[in-house]
């Protein structure tokens, strides 16, 4: 069974991202909608419901859920990396992670100290988020590194503010 880790409410949207021992899961949909369950998607460890209104992007190295409400003007994007290999130590894998997925597309107005936590199904993370800048303007980016047995997977989620 999947257990809740996130719920990420941007105005009307509901979306949960799920991790459980056999990997990640991302789910949701807009609040108002009622439509039939989605079939979930795989993308390396990770099974994906696609949200409502989200639009999916398959690129090399990554998999981009993006939902845009230009009406009440916000975005969210969820960003799920391919798995690999741990570095050894949480603390390093968060680093490297933020590193690689992080400053080499935003300037961030700091680099979190990250927190530990973990799912209540006891999949093991580390998070951190800060404000950050880009061509596009300021936002919000909040990083999740998963310890899933020796090799870790990342989940980085861009709003338009922390809220989102």
């Amino acid at each position: 069974m999947h257990q809740s880790l996130l719920d990420l409410p941007p105005r009307g949207v509901s979306a949960k991202i799920r991790v459980d021992g056999a990997g990640l899961a991302a789910k949701g949909r807009p609040a108002s909608a009622a439509s039939a369950a989605p079939q979930p998607t795989r993308y390396d460890l990770a099974e994906i419901v696609i949200p409502d209104g989200f639009t999916v992007a398959r690129r090399p190295g990554q998999l981009e859920l993006t939902h845009v409400d230009q009406k009440r003007g916000f975005f969210v994007q969820l960003v799920v990396y391919p798995s690999r290999p741990s570095l050894g130590s949480p603390q390093q894998d968060f680093a490297a992670e933020w590193r690689q997925t992080v400053a080499t597309s935003f300037v961030a107005d700091a680099v979190p100290a990250p927190s530990a936590s973990q799912t209540s199904g006891g999949v093991p993370f580390l998070e951190g988020g800060s404000a950050v800048s880009s061509s596009i303007g300021r936002s919000y980016v909040h990083l999740f590194v998963f310890q899933l047995g020796g090799k870790i997977m990342t989940l980085m989620v861009t709003g338009s503010k922390r809220e989102t």
